[in-house]
């Protein structure tokens, strides 16, 4: 199977490259707004491209299951990219790749062997293991992150990872967003690209959580007066307490 990749040789334009052949296709003026400076986009659709620059120019550091255009995207907008990776082939085109847009900033991993947290995490590894990436990785997701699913289109078999459903959407996000409910602030599904074309993404964003306050000593309240000395409270109420 041929491979295409988009490769951008201005701020506009884009060519469709034939990566195994080493055939240049015909150029594209492309309008989108997020990915006019970028280098290479991959297989991936010009939605998915510009969805993906979207959020990985908002993003510190970002957390890959999968790899392929989606890293290198993430390689010329976040300021550090981990890629799990468990092709070994795939590993090492990657890593060439990488290497070739000059960029230092991605570490290519074979498993999650991580423990820092992340702004946004991408999901796009092999379908059997995305659940318990899924599942591993949400705790490393910093509030008001982002998780984002690819293929979000597609009838895979995401839906045996599920058990909620919704037509022509797979189960990994509902069922992600059932798992960590009151942790998650919205999700969007098949978000729209800057042209206004609905991409093949759906996001989970990670609630902030809210600060909390002992508002017993906010509003400076004697402890007798809370807790569980019930007796103490009652000759208040009598009158018999100071």
């Amino acid at each position: 199977m041929t491979e295409l990749v988009y490769v951008s040789d201005s701020k506009s334009e884009f060519c469709e490259f034939d990566s195994r052949l080493g055939h240049q296709f015909k150029k594209k003026k492309i309008m989108l707004q997020h990915i006019q400076n970028i280098k290479w986009i991959g297989d991936l659709s010009l939605q998915d491209a510009d969805v993906l620059a979207f959020y990985g120019k908002k993003s510190e550091v970002v957390l890959e299951h999968g790899s392929g255009g989606s890293t290198m995207i993430f390689a010329q907008t976040a300021k550090k990219v981990y890629a799990v990776e468990e092709n070994d082939t795939w590993l090492k085109l990657i890593r060439t790749r990488v290497a070739n847009l000059k960029q230092n900033n991605v570490e290519i991993l074979s498993s999650l062997n991580f423990a820092d947290k992340v702004d946004l995490i991408f999901i796009d590894g092999h379908t059997s293991r995305r659940k318990d990436f899924v599942l591993n990785s949400w705790s490393l997701l910093k509030d008001g992150g982002c998780m984002l699913f690819h293929d979000a289109r597609e009838l895979t078999n995401d839906y045996k990872n599920s058990s909620r459903f919704i037509t022509d959407t797979p189960g990994l996000p509902l069922y992600t967003a059932s798992k960590f409910r009151v942790q998650i602030e919205k999700i969007e599904f098949n978000v729209c690209a800057s042209d206004g074309l609905k991409s093949n993404i759906t996001v989970i964003q990670k609630k902030q959580q809210p600060f909390y306050e002992d508002w017993h000593k906010k509003e400076q309240r004697p402890e007798w007066s809370y807790g569980s000395n019930m007796n103490v409270v009652d000759k208040y109420l009598n009158g018999t307490e100071e």
